[in-house]
């Protein structure tokens, strides 16, 4: 199957902006379009000569524009809030057009000795220097110091955290069989949809705990436990494998995609990262067993 062209993948704008940034005539750009993101914006590694760059753009055609664009926003002020910060876990320059919703970030390509995805489960040593290697990343961000008004500025209430935690739904679920059979009927559309199997897993194992009523309960009354932590420390929002780019000889991560980044309790992002590796078939007992400590 033929790659699509790169105005194909990206607008117009986009690709002027790209050539501008490398110094390049926009016929010297070439776009490789990136899948797996959950934001809904247009994701491409756009290549010019010796250089590469990330690019985000909202499409201006799609229902939803003006909620990609209150993403890009974000994530473009949370990665200039932990630049100023001195973060090593953002990419070393962004730019960001607010008129035409596109964002160009660094790269983390392959040939520079980054991946995007897990080392392989059987290979053990890997895996465990990927998962301390981001788990770190995640501890020092929990540490990472903003100014008092960042939570205001850039949004950083955990919204999510709420509707999860403190919501009420889990315990109202247990005594609604009518909405928990609306529900896995849901989640097991998704899931015949699903074009990965990792998210196809995901789906069933919803529609598992929905068809126990004992499972919601417990999950209900943990939930309540974490409501009572307070949310102190400064979360990615979503860590998990597509989100992380790591460099094996350097032991480094990066992350991408702030858009959720929010004030959540200790560990909360830990256990995030943790349940997307179980997910994907890795041991992480031992790393579980270390946080519940």
């Amino acid at each position: 199957m033929s790659q699509p062209s790169s105005s194909q993948v990206l607008s117009p704008s986009a690709l002027a902006m790209i050539a501008q940034h490398c110094k390049v005539a926009r016929d010297q750009v070439r776009v490789v379009p990136i899948e797996g993101a959950s934001t809904g914006c247009r994701r491409a590694v756009a290549l010019a000569g010796t250089q590469s760059v990330f690019v985000k753009e909202a499409d201006p055609e799609a229902s939803n524009h003006a909620a990609l664009a209150a993403a890009l926003s974000k994530d473009d002020a949370v990665i200039r809030a932990l630049q100023q910060a001195g973060s090593p876990l953002v990419t070393e320059f962004v730019q960001y057009d607010d008129e035409r919703v596109i964002m160009l970030s660094q790269a983390y390509i392959a040939k520079d000795g980054w991946q995007w995805q897990p080392p392989d489960a059987a290979d053990k040593l890997a895996r465990q220097r990927y998962i301390a290697a981001v788990l770190r990343a995640i501890a020092q961000l929990e540490q990472t110091t903003l100014p008092a008004a960042a939570a205001k500025t850039l949004a950083l209430h955990a919204t999510a955290f709420d509707r999860v935690v403190q919501c009420q739904g889990l315990r109202l679920l247990c005594d609604d069989a009518t909405r928990r059979e609306e529900l896995q009927q849901t989640y097991r559309s998704w899931a015949e949809q699903a074009s990965k199997p990792v998210i196809r897993r995901r789906y069933e194992q919803v529609c598992a705990v929905l068809d126990n009523t004992e499972r919601l309960a417990d999950l209900a009354a943990l939930a309540q436990q974490v409501a009572d932590q307070p949310c102190d420390c400064l979360s990615h929002g979503d860590v998990r494998s597509e989100t992380i780019a790591y460099h094996a000889a350097q032991d480094n991560v990066k992350l991408i995609d702030w858009q959720w980044a929010a004030y959540v309790p200790k560990q909360w992002s830990a256990t995030e990262f943790l349940l997307d590796m179980a997910r994907r078939g890795y041991d992480v007992q031992a790393w579980q067993a270390e946080l519940n400590r």
